[in-house]
C-alpha cells in the first residue's frame, strides 16, 4: 500500500478520485478472479492477495478525497469518522458472510470440520461480484465541477490581505 499510494494519487489528480475508486474496486474484483482461477498453488494465492491489496490501496486512498470534496470544511472530521465507521461495519459484515459460507462448506479432516476449497471459492466469488458492483457505483458519483464553476471562498488570511491592499 505504501508503494502504490503515490500512483493512486496521480490517477486521482489526472482523472479524479471517483475514477480511482472505480479502478480500485475493479482491481479487487480481478484479484478475486485470480484466486478463483487457481487457489491451489502458493504463488497464485500470493498473487491474488497482492492484486486485491493493490485495489484496496487505490480505493482507500480515493475515499478521503471524495469525502473532503463532498462536505463543507467544518464537517470533514465527522465525515471522515463516518467513513472509518462504515469501513469497519463493511469489514465486520464481510467477515460474517465469509464465516457463514465457510461454515456451510466444510469437510471432516482428521475428525475436524474444516472449510473446503469450494467454500473459499464461493467467498471469493461473492467478494468479486460486490467489488464489481462497487466499481459501477463509484462511476455514478458526481464528478468534480469545472474549475470555472467552483465558487472560491477566501479564507481569513486572504480576506485580511485583500482588505489591507484596499486600504493602501
Amino acid at each position: 500500500m505504501l508503494l502504490l499510494s503515490p500512483v493512486s494519487a496521480r490517477i486521482s489528480a489526472a482523472r479524479g478520485p471517483r475514477v480511482t475508486l472505480a479502478i480500485g474496486a475493479a482491481i479487487i474484483a480481478l484479484g478475486y478472479v485470480v484466486r478463483i482461477a487457481d487457489s491451489r498453488d502458493l504463488w497464485t494465492i500470493i498473487l491474488g492477495a497482492t492484486v486485491v491489496a493493490t485495489g484496496t490501496t487505490f480505493a482507500y486512498s480515493a475515499l478521503p478525497t471524495l469525502i473532503l470534496r463532498a462536505v463543507p470544511a467544518g464537517q470533514t472530521a465527522s465525515a471522515n469518522g463516518v467513513n472509518v465507521l462504515m469501513r469497519t461495519i463493511g469489514q465486520a459484515t464481510s467477515s460474517a458472510v465469509v464465516a457463514a459460507v465457510l461454515v456451510h462448506h466444510t469437510s471432516l479432516v482428521g475428525g475436524l470440520p474444516l472449510p473446503t476449497l469450494h467454500g473459499y471459492l464461493m467467498a471469493f466469488g461473492i467478494a468479486g461480484v460486490i467489488a464489481l458492483v462497487a466499481s459501477a457505483a463509484a462511476l455514478t458519483i458526481p464528478g468534480d465541477p469545472a474549475p470555472d464553476d467552483t465558487p472560491r471562498t477566501p479564507d481569513r488570511a486572504e480576506g485580511a490581505r485583500d482588505e489591507a491592499l484596499e486600504g493602501a
